[in-house]
């Protein structure tokens, strides 16, 4: 294994334009613009510490049309890291 930088390298990346959780997104973002979807349904595992499981949930839970806050989504999770990822919008 080749080692630069303290990273190990990736190989050759490719799209798969047969992998199945994309082909599912893709059809279910098109149905969603043409008006013809209003909730989505892909079966996805967060992972991470407990509020980066969560938060997305949180932004799930929304109605159609409904809009709220990361401070909102972070103020019913009360973790105790809710105040460092207040207004943090990226999972990583």
């Amino acid at each position: 294994m080749n080692v630069v930088d303290g990273r190990v390298p990736l190989g050759t990346m490719l799209e798969d334009p047969a992998f199945p959780i994309l082909l599912k997104t893709e059809q279910q973002l098109n149905e969603y613009f043409a008006g013809e979807r209003t909730r989505f349904e892909l079966d996805l595992i967060f992972t991470g510490t407990e509020f980066r499981v969560k938060a997305p949930g949180g932004v799930a839970g929304n109605s159609f049309g409904e809009t709220r806050s990361y401070g909102e989504i972070v103020s019913t999770h009360r973790s105790p890291e809710s105040g460092s990822r207040r207004g943090c919008c990226q999972w990583s």
